[in-house]
């Protein structure tokens, strides 16, 4: 809310800029008109500045009036002050005045004391998203299971070599219908990646919080974990698909050796989500030890990911 007080204060100083390059009162009116419309002040006042511009004068405050402090500024008038903007919050800096019977300096002095700022909330904010930033996240996925399963750098790669290969995944690969994904967060998000992979008869699982009942169930997620039962669904998934945020429930969850669950199936890890849900030194060593095959990353523990950083030289991250 900008007070009276404050526009006339702007008005002061464009009348002593106007003043300066010898623009009559009558002009400088027109001109504050302009931009301020009905809350301009009046003819009589601008020509009251300039006068006092003119002698020298550059202050553009008030001088300090003789007579009593200001002693309207009570706890009472306060009270009735909050009220009246929680009320009415388009209500007028002149309007309060006329309705607390108070003068502008009263006025400014109790609204510097309110806070119309909000209590932060007793809950962790995460993430607000649509479907559209969840079927863009199921794009990604789609894009990547796609190019990995079938091996389309190689194919990319032998085309600019004029090579005629079809060997390996080019021609023996499995298709999305073949494969069980975990999402790590069926959430808004991981429920549009659900519904993208569903699409094409993949088999979906989803880890949470808390299990929703029969009816609130996604129609595109097969199965539910709860975040105790992570070891199941790692030992159970082609792909791992984390799009958890960072939250203290979240960060770390994949730490130390706990993709050691994923030693049988040895399944892709892809990450859209935060890159504190695992620390790179662990992300490399189940790498290296055989856990995961290949890790598809869009985020990292660190970011910018540090040149120094195993990740960028490593085969199996994509």
């Amino acid at each position: 809310m900008v007070s009276d007080i404050e526009v006339h204060m702007k008005h002061r100083c464009v009348i002593e800029f106007l003043t300066a390059e010898q623009i009559v009162p009558t002009d400088i009116h027109r001109c504050l008109l302009k931009v301020y419309g009905d809350n301009t002040v009046d003819v009589s006042t601008v020509i009251r500045w300039v006068v006092r511009f003119n002698s020298g004068e550059s202050e553009v405050h008030d001088k300090p009036r003789r007579g009593r402090p200001c002693s309207a500024a009570t706890p009472h008038n306060e009270q009735r002050l909050d009220q009246l903007i929680r009320t009415d919050r388009r209500i007028t800096t002149r309007e309060l005045c006329a309705r607390l019977n108070i003068g502008c300096n009263a006025l400014e002095k109790m609204l510097g004391k309110l806070d119309y700022s909000k209590p932060k909330p007793s809950f962790i904010i995460t993430r607000f998203s649509n479907y559209f930033f969840g079927s863009a996240m199921g794009e990604y996925v789609v894009a990547n299971i796609v190019n990995h399963e079938r091996n389309l750098m190689a194919v990319y790669e032998n085309q600019q070599s004029s090579l005629w290969k079809i060997d390996g995944k080019i021609s023996n690969h499995r298709t999305i219908a073949d494969l069980t994904i975990g999402i790590l967060g069926a959430g808004t998000i991981g429920r549009d990646i659900a519904k993208l992979l569903k699409t094409l008869h993949a088999c979906v699982w989803g880890l949470v919080c808390t299990v929703p009942s029969e009816d609130n169930k996604s129609p595109y997620i097969d199965e539910y974990r709860l975040h105790s039962d992570l070891p199941d669904l790692l030992h159970n998934c082609d792909y791992i698909i984390s799009v958890l945020p960072s939250t203290p429930g979240t960060t770390g969850l994949l730490n130390e050796d706990m993709l050691k669950h994923c030693a049988q199936k040895q399944p892709v890890f892809i990450n859209i989500g935060r890159g504190t849900v695992i620390k790179e030194k662990d992300l490399v060593n189940a790498l290296s030890r055989g856990w995961l095959s290949a890790a598809i990353l869009d985020v990292f523990e660190t970011e910018p990911l540090p040149v120094s950083s195993v990740l960028w030289t490593m085969p199996q991250v994509k």
